[in-house]
């Protein structure tokens, strides 16, 4: 059976103070290197053979430590990048809603609104779907692949494995945004999710 693993990157300084980081190319911070660290034994144990992420820094560090130990490559894919957030970029809540309160209350009632600058979710989906259905047509029968990526691609991909359709707004839908660190797996060919928001490795 061919597996997909997909994880979340660990996690940030924009995270942990609930920016909208979207594209801002960020590091991991301590908590987040200690996650990266965290995730090697779990990667050992599903033996991948491709690593794949999105080109921003926060994930190709939290693919690193497996890489270096694995000796393999971290391919990258921008396709798999955050949405562009455009001028709301690095921005907190109470900054958007006092620059744009219009756009936030409806973003907040599901729709899918432009950001200035930046993307709507529709584009993001059109993007990461792409990705997703490219590596899985390249994905032999027994194939194992390892794929990193942000918060709001992680939700398009459940939307993609699964078909349970999602909002506007994708972090209004049916599934919570995995944590970072955590581990999805599933079937791409199935298709079929086998598992969401595996958190278990972090704990120790």
């Amino acid at each position: 059976m061919a597996l997909m693993m997909l994880i979340r990157h660990g996690r940030t300084a924009g995270n942990s103070t609930g920016r909208f980081i979207g594209q801002h190319d960020e590091r991991i911070d301590e908590a987040g290197a200690r996650q990266a660290s965290l995730l090697v034994p779990r990667l050992e144990r599903f033996r991948p053979d491709r690593l794949i992420s999105s080109d921003l820094q926060r994930c190709t560090q939290t693919m690193a430590p497996f890489a270096s130990a694995a000796g393999m490559e971290v391919e990258t894919d921008p396709r798999l990048r955050e949405v562009g957030d455009g001028e709301w970029t690095n921005r907190t809540q109470e900054e958007l809603w006092e620059g744009w309160p219009d756009l936030m209350r409806r973003y907040f009632d599901g729709e899918d609104v432009p950001r200035p600058g930046g993307e709507r979710w529709e584009d993001v989906r059109r993007r990461v779907v792409a990705a997703l259905n490219s590596i899985a047509a390249e994905m032999g029968p027994a194939e194992r692949v390892v794929i990193c990526t942000h918060a709001g691609p992680s939700l398009l991909f459940a939307s993609w494995i699964t078909g349970v359709e999602l909002p506007g707004n994708v972090f209004l839908g049916p599934f919570s945004p995995p944590g970072n660190a955590a581990v999805t797996l599933a079937d791409p060919h199935a298709p079929l999710m086998i598992s969401w928001n595996e958190t278990c490795h972090l704990k120790t």
